[in-house]
């Protein structure tokens, strides 16, 4: 994890917050995605490429 820390902090000074990475296996991703859960949806819309 602390790799991922460590990406992360460039895209944590230029949005001048925290960004807590949240890792999920890949069934539960699909089901909150299938379901619309709303952390996913906003989440999945600001990735052009998940569009």
């Amino acid at each position: 994890m602390a790799k991922i820390y460590e990406a992360l902090a460039p895209a944590e000074q230029q949005l001048g917050w925290r960004v807590n990475p949240t890792l999920h296996i890949a069934a539960k991703f699909r089901h909150r995605r299938k379901n619309g859960s709303p952390f996913f949806t906003k989440m999945l819309a600001a990735i052009p490429s998940c569009r």
